[in-house]
């Protein structure tokens, strides 16, 4: 095995996930699951005509069944029924009201006849026609609707029915085991259900004896080399989830319900292979003499259930794998608890097949009693020992945190005691108020199930017990699968750590504003597992209900009521309609989202336009786009355009007072993006701000100032005031500055040592030529004003401070500052 697994190619975790998962699905989809014989049915007709006949036939006969008094299988068969009707009924009224629709639009076509001219011949005759279909179908389809009220009707007096036999059921009194009639009875009767145990019997031993000798040495070869496979299965799943799928709870859950299905499959196709071989002889289970042949069924599919039983407790316990446990269970707790799940599982099987059996053989009411009153105490039991087990657990882990808690030091425990004393007591953290709650009313079951059996109330006590079964394995299974989902889309489409180590020094050396794919993946996953858990509680509610008179079904056509939708107005809103708005604009704006990518990282750097530009127009495109899938989600809803105008007007006046400001932001946002007076990287000055241009939004602009924060204008200020646009076109930078001199000075020194300077930077641009004028006299100064030209305004600062620097060098060294003393001329 280990040989095996070194050869196998080192594939992407995620590949090996995927592989796993499909070779799950397979061994489930190409397991038998156990179905009694039954023929093919007879290809139903599309015909509505015929649809509509059959389903009024099979309500007569439903009508004529209501009145009889039904038992629970039958009003089963009733609802099974009655929905076969109802299916009929909205299939005919489907396939009929689009040619209705038709049939009355050729009809408008034609328009109404005038009075006073005579119609030709042909269109007379095609009016007639049609009128003569509008109204055929507009009655069939109106036999449809009222069929289809019928089979509700009948539908709810059936579930009325069924919840007062359950009422009824749940009511009824024997006698008790502590009474002497109880014992009276099962004597009394105990010749008649002997007979008819005997009877079934022989014909089982009539099966058991037709079965040649090589199908038994068939059958155990057979079970031994499927046993021998379950063992390396189990142990392949195990290596493949510890060494091929990638590190955290994906591989505990995955092996988790690789258990599952296997200790599912490894009884279940051990007692079909049993069912296989008895029926050696025979064509199906169906041709068994008297009932053997449904009691086989019903063996096997509650032998199915208990390895699915079996398997589910396993899984979530893992008593003897801690570090696969998906539970926060103890150690010590699942070790006590690992004989529950197969003792419950037999207890289950033992306990449900005895049930049918009496039920098969219609053994007396006594009997019938006993054999109830046996399972229920068998449920009793087990469930007590495993809460008491439970308990010891709990208890020893107490113990156990009190003995750590002596052996610390003396601080440590003035620390504790001090916690006890603000109510933080350790035993708390291991024994919550929930689970206390939870035990006692554990207990209080049992006790009030064992009352009722002991005072004759069996039904109520077996249906009490089988409740709790049934709760405990539906939110077992619920937990598994919640966990699953929710491990399996965390993996798949969530980070991993390696590639978020990696996004995260991506990250560091991008920009601040560059969009991060990881988080919009771990959103998804988290949307998607939160969308399954939803889905799954759904469906456990439904299974919890389902005993109660409340199937699938029913919770169903409950439900169904919302399909007709919710009527606002003149807009209906229905679920499909919703769901498909829904996708309409995920889809949409997930286009958009690309698209606007596409442009602006593929499409836009070919042309000639520059990054603001570039910008303006991806930005725009965005807002086009968003709005064109928004106006696509709403007709896909029902939503029509044409109300938007009236909903429009209808909020005007609302406009006008409250939302101008916000309209006047909106439209000033688009005149910025289509007029392009400012664009992104701009530099600007407006009301005392300046700054360069970082984004332009719908309603607002962001300014980032000189000392990196950033400023908030709204747009519309950029439409009604002045704004200096530093950077507008290809404008070029100015470099200049004001020298005050004395009187005395020489200006012509001064004039050219300026010219020098702006003449040796080599930012400073030959054309046009840099100048130095007189600007006037102030007092006893002389002002001279220098400039120059450089290539961008963003340069003009720095080579300004550079000019300044170099000019007060140039001056004092040739003894022309104010107040400077000449140099002494230079020894000769």
């Amino acid at each position: 095995m280990t040989a095996f697994l070194d050869r196998l190619p080192h594939a992407p975790p995620r590949a090996w996930i995927a592989a796993f998962l499909l070779a799950l699905a397979a061994l489930v989809g190409v397991t038998p699951l156990p179905a009694l014989a039954q023929d093919p049915p007879a290809a139903e007709s599309t015909d509505p005509a015929k649809l509509l006949d059959a389903a009024r036939k099979d309500l007569a006969a439903l009508k004529a069944q209501q009145d009889k008094a039904l038992n629970e299988q039958s009003l089963r068969d009733f609802k099974d029924k009655v929905d076969q009707v109802k299916s009929r009924t909205d299939q005919a009224a489907s396939a009929l009201e689009p040619r209705l629709n038709d049939a009355k639009a050729r009809l408008a076509e034609l328009g109404d006849p005038q009075p006073d001219v005579k119609e030709a011949p042909e269109l007379a005759t095609l009016r007639a026609q049609l009128n003569r279909e509008v109204a055929t179908i507009d009655a069939q389809v109106k036999v449809a609707k009222d069929t289809g009220l019928q089979a509700d009707s009948y539908l709810a007096a059936a579930t009325a029915n069924q919840r007062l036999q359950l009422s009824a059921q749940l009511g009824e009194r024997y006698p008790s085991v502590l009474q002497s009639s109880f014992w009276t009875s099962l004597r009394a009767a105990r010749a008649d259900d002997t007979e008819r145990a005997r009877v079934f019997l022989a014909e089982l031993g009539a099966l058991w004896d037709g079965v040649p000798g090589t199908a038994w040495g068939t059958f155990l070869a057979a079970v031994a080399v499927w046993l021998a496979l379950c063992l390396g299965a189990r142990r392949l799943t195990a290596r493949l989830c510890a060494t091929r799928v990638p590190q955290g709870r994906l591989r505990r859950s995955l092996f988790a319900v690789s258990e599952v299905i296997l200790r599912t499959l490894r009884p279940g196709l051990i007692v079909h292979g049993l069912m296989l071989t008895l029926t050696s002889g025979t064509a199906a289970l169906s041709d068994a003499p008297g009932s053997v042949g449904a009691w086989l069924d019903t063996v096997e599919t509650i032998v199915w259930f208990g390895g699915f039983v079996a398997g589910l407790g396993a899984a979530l316990l893992m008593a003897r794998k801690p570090s696969w446990r998906l539970l926060p269970v103890p150690d010590d707790t699942a070790a006590r608890l690992a004989w529950f799940p197969r003792t419950l599982a037999a207890v289950v099987v033992l306990g449900w097949l005895s049930s049918r059996t009496a039920a098969t053989l219609e053994l007396s009411i006594a009997w019938n009693s006993a054999v109830h009153a046996l399972a229920s105490l068998t449920f009793i039991a087990v469930l007590a020992a495993a809460i008491a087990q439970l308990r010891r657990g709990t208890e020893a882990a107490t113990a156990s945190s009190a003995d750590e808690g002596t052996k610390a030091s003396k601080d440590d425990r003035k620390s504790r005691d001090d916690q006890a004393g603000t109510g933080q007591h350790p035993e708390l953290t291991i024994r919550p108020l929930w689970l206390s709650v939870l035990r006692a009313a554990a207990w209080l079951v049992l006790v009030g199930s064992g009352l009722a059996l002991l005072t004759g109330f069996v039904s109520l006590a077996m249906f009490v017990l089988n409740q709790v079964v049934w709760a405990l394995i539906v939110l077992g299974g619920a937990s598994l699968l919640t966990l699953l989902v929710d491990d399996l889309f965390m993996t798949l489409l969530a980070t991993s750590p390696d590639a978020a180590g990696k996004a995260a020094t991506q990250a560091d050396s991008a920009a601040e504003d560059t969009p991060r794919p990881p988080r919009t993946r771990e959103q998804t996953a988290l949307l998607l597992s939160a969308l399954c858990r939803v889905t799954i509680g759904f469906f456990t509610l439904l299974l919890l209900l389902a005993p109660y008179g409340e199937g699938p079904m029913d919770l169903v056509r409950r439900s169904g009521s919302l399909q007709d939708g919710l009527a606002i107005g003149a807009l209906t809103l229905k679920p499909f309609d919703l769901l498909q708005g829904i996708a309409v604009l995920v889809i949409g704006m997930a286009a958009v989202r690309l698209l606007k990518g596409w442009l602006s990282d593929r499409y836009m750097p070919t042309t000639r336009m520059d990054v603001g530009m570039r910008s303006s127009t991806t930005t725009l495109f965005g807002y086009v786009g968003t709005v064109a899938a928004i106006a696509a989600a709403l007709s896909a809803v029902g939503f029509s355009l044409q109300s938007v105008a009236w909903v429009a007007s209808a909020l005007s006046v609302g406009i006008g007072f409250g939302l101008q400001s916000v309209v006047q932001n909106f439209v000033s946002g688009l005149i910025l993006l289509a007029e392009r007076p400012v664009k992104v990287g701009d530099w600007v000055s407006l009301s005392g701000v300046e700054g360069d241009i970082r984004r332009i939004s719908v309603r607002a602009t962001e300014i980032q100032m000189g000392d990196r924060s950033t400023v908030i204008v709204p747009n519309s200020e950029f439409i009604t005031k002045i704004v200096r646009n530093v950077t507008y076109g290809e404008s070029l930078g100015m470099v200049q500055f004001k020298l005050p001199m004395p009187l005395a000075t020489d200006t012509d020194r001064v004039k050219a040592l300026v010219l020098a300077s702006f003449q040796a930077h080599p930012g400073v641009l030959a054309t046009p030529a840099p100048n130095v004028q007189l600007d006037g006299v102030d007092g006893t100064n002389l002002v001279m004003n220098a400039s120059g030209f450089v290539n961008s305004p963003r340069a003009a600062y720095g080579i300004k401070s550079d000019l300044l620097f170099d000019v007060l060098t140039r001056l004092r060294a040739e003894g022309l500052l104010p107040g400077q003393v000449a140099p002494p001329p230079a020894p000769a």
